[in-house]
């Protein structure tokens, strides 16, 4: 199978929308690090993708998932990476059973170490990964009750200054501060003493890729930590950070940073006392009312900042949990709900392990895969902390859907246009795309053969889109412009029967009001964008038009006679001097009626033309007038040349002339 493979950035990946179309079932997630894992992959996450979805990253709708340590985290004597040494570790152990006690004893000895050293690597990995879910707000930072008061507290101020030390801008903790003081005013100002230590940490993962061996694991995960999870924070928060500067006389005591280590009390005695000097000069110069905190994960210089009269705030990578985490929990700082998509998760765990994929659980089949590193990497790549993201260009074989969104977000045109491709006949998505004349994005393409496929106009092998006989009718109702015929073969798709069925029940309906509306008929909650698109399908279709920042009914079709017979008792009722625009008039007819404009213009056309309205004028104006004023539009032409045609509200076209107003005949 053929890939795509390019740098992006985050953003651009979520604008791709790369995983949002990810099918339901098992995952896992694997890394590969040169610099300890001899280019071996192992496993750090399992993923399971439900089938409902969620909307409250940046109002999208992406698929819902829970995540946990694989298998080889939760055991506690697990082997951790399938490196040569490791293989021979347990064959040795079984040889020993038949050794002399002497050498039993050392055989012994050595298994022992072997498993001290697989459960510390077991504990580096489970506490990378932590913070990688700390830093994405799928976990919530660990404080205790007293810290989570100051924190709630702090929450309600208007401003705040936070003086992170090097592990909280790394570790996630931050991170998390930044969403629970996102209502607040925040000034960001880490000391110069950091940014050093960043310096040092990126010269030891460099020297450990120089010589790749087991043993640089734990500096390479903290040293990536300290490095790509600090300069990311810093980058995006810019605006409001200030590096606070030290007396350069005392950088001078400054040692290379920390021991890598992933405990945070085991900090640079050095670093945390040039921290807090800068910190005493910062408070006793500072001219502001807002308060002020530390923020620290170190227990021991917390513990010297209260002695020394500073405030802290604790704030601690949390446990992982072996049950398993969801992509969004609601956060009472924040006082609201947080998490991240896949793609984010999976963006942020490639910057501390080096390399991530995510493969099917049971084919291995590869899904996408996210490397930080790749030849030719520049430096506005780095900047915009790009990765070489990998994806397979088709759908994976074997599924039956394209999409796992609660409400695929594509508009009705792409859709139709996708339809038509498959008239010609049946080929998997990436061909159908190029039989269209403006090909839409892959992510929209299979949005719009997710909903083909949920409204019955199209079938699948998992692979291939290929056409039924109701997207023939379909074809056939849009070429002879009927459009209410098209409707109904249409309301086979369940979110568009039950936006129908709401209008026809209320006759009006409110874009804020459609995500609850169709939570049963989408069995989840859909996305308020997803509901936007849909709500413009019903006036495609001439059954809906919008008013007054609403949807409203227009799907009863009342007999010529009576249109006639309230066209004129409306026309009386609006005229004045003896007119009344066309404006008016349809506007009222339409809401008394429950018709779409589409629908009271081909019905007052009609009458016009079989001269059926005798005491009404429709005198055509002399020449074509202002511009059309139209609220919506419909779909014309035929499935492969599908077109978008404006719906006037301000003019009739009678005999190919418009008419602007209408008058009494005379007797």
């Amino acid at each position: 199978m053929s890939s795509d493979e390019k740098p992006r950035g985050l953003d651009e990946a979520l604008r791709e929308g790369i995983l949002r179309t990810i099918s339901n079932g098992q995952y896992l997630v694997e890394y590969s690090d040169a610099t300890h894992s001899e280019g071996a992959w192992s496993e750090l996450l399992d993923v399971e993708v439900h089938a409902t979805a969620v909307s409250v990253f940046a109002d999208e709708s992406y698929p819902y998932y829970t995540v946990r340590p694989a298998a080889p985290l939760r055991a506690p004597a697990a082997k951790l990476l399938a490196t040569p040494a490791r293989r021979e570790s347990a064959p040795a152990a079984v040889a020993a059973a038949g050794q002399a006690p002497r050498d039993r004893g050392r055989a012994e000895q050595t298994e022992k170490k072997e498993e001290e050293r697989r459960a510390k690597e077991r504990f580096r990995l489970r506490d990378a990964l932590a913070q990688c879910l700390l830093r994405t707000g799928i976990l919530p930072a660990a404080a205790d009750p007293e810290g989570a008061r100051d924190l709630l507290e702090l929450a309600r101020r208007e401003a705040l200054v936070l003086i992170p030390d090097t592990n909280a801008l790394g570790n996630g903790t931050m991170h998390h501060l930044l969403r629970t003081f996102s209502r607040t005013q925040l000034w960001i100002l880490p000391v110069v003493v950091s940014l050093t230590q960043i310096q040092e940490h990126d010269r030891r993962q460099k020297s450990a890729l120089a010589e790749p061996k087991g043993a640089n694991l734990a500096n390479v995960l903290r040293s990536r930590t300290v490095v790509n999870g600090s300069l990311g924070l810093l980058a995006r928060c810019r605006d409001r950070a200030q590096v606070l500067e030290v007396d350069p006389k005392l950088l001078r005591y400054l040692r290379p940073g920390g021991k890598g280590s992933a405990d945070p009390d085991e900090g640079d005695i050095l670093e945390d006392r040039l921290l807090v000097e800068t910190i005493h000069t910062v408070f006793r110069t500072a001219r502001t009312s807002a308060a002020r905190r530390v923020v620290t994960s170190d227990v021991l210089l917390a513990r010297m900042l209260h002695i020394e009269g500073i405030p802290a705030l604790v704030q601690q990578v949390p446990p992982l949990p072996d049950a398993g985490a969801p992509c969004v929990r609601y956060d009472a700082g924040a006082r609201t709900f947080v998490g991240a998509p896949l793609v984010q998760l999976l963006w942020d765990m490639a910057h501390i392990f080096s390399s991530v994929r995510l493969v099917e659980e049971r084919s291995r089949s590869l899904v996408a895969r996210f490397d930080t590193y790749w030849p030719g990497k520049t430096r506005a790549d780095w900047v915009r902390e790009a990765l070489l993201v990998t994806v397979p260009d088709a759908p994976q074989v074997g599924t039956a859907t394209f999409s796992a969104a609660v409400l695929p977000d594509v508009s009705l045109l792409p859709v139709l246009s996708l339809g038509g491709a498959i008239l010609v006949g049946a080929a998997p998505l990436p061909a159908l795309r190029e039989r269209l004349a403006d090909p839409p994005s892959v992510d929209t393409a299979r949005m719009a053969g997710e909903v083909l496929l949920r409204a019955k106009l199209a079938v699948s092998d998992g692979a291939s889109l290929a056409t039924t006989a109701e997207l023939g009718a379909l074809d056939a109702a849009l070429r002879e412009e009927r459009l209410d015929d098209a409707s109904r073969i249409f309301r086979a798709y369940p979110p568009y029967a039950a936006l129908l069925d709401a209008l026809s029940a209320r006759q009006t309906v409110t874009i804020p009001e459609l995500p609850d509306l169709l939570a049963v008929a989408t069995h989840g909650q859909p996305s308020r964008k997803a509901c936007e698109r849909l709500a413009r399908m019903p006036a495609y279709l001439g059954q809906a038009w919008t008013a007054e920042s609403a949807l409203l009914d227009g799907t009863r079709r009342p007999s010529d006679d009576a249109i006639a017979t309230r066209l004129r008792e409306l026309f009386d009722a609006n005229a004045r001097d003896g007119l009344c625009t066309i404006d008016v008039l349809l506007t009222a007819l339409c809401k008394e009626q429950r018709m779409t404009p589409w629908a009271a213009a081909g019905a007052v056309r009609r009458l016009v033309e079989a001269g059926q309205l005798p005491s009404l004028a429709f005198d055509p104006a002399l020449g074509p007038g202002r511009r059309a004023r139209s609220r919506d539009s419909i779909v014309k032409g035929s499935l492969l040349h599908i077109s978008e045609a404006p719906v006037p509200m301000d003019r009739l076209e009678i005999r190919s002339r418009p008419v602007f107003t209408v008058s009494k005949r005379s007797p």
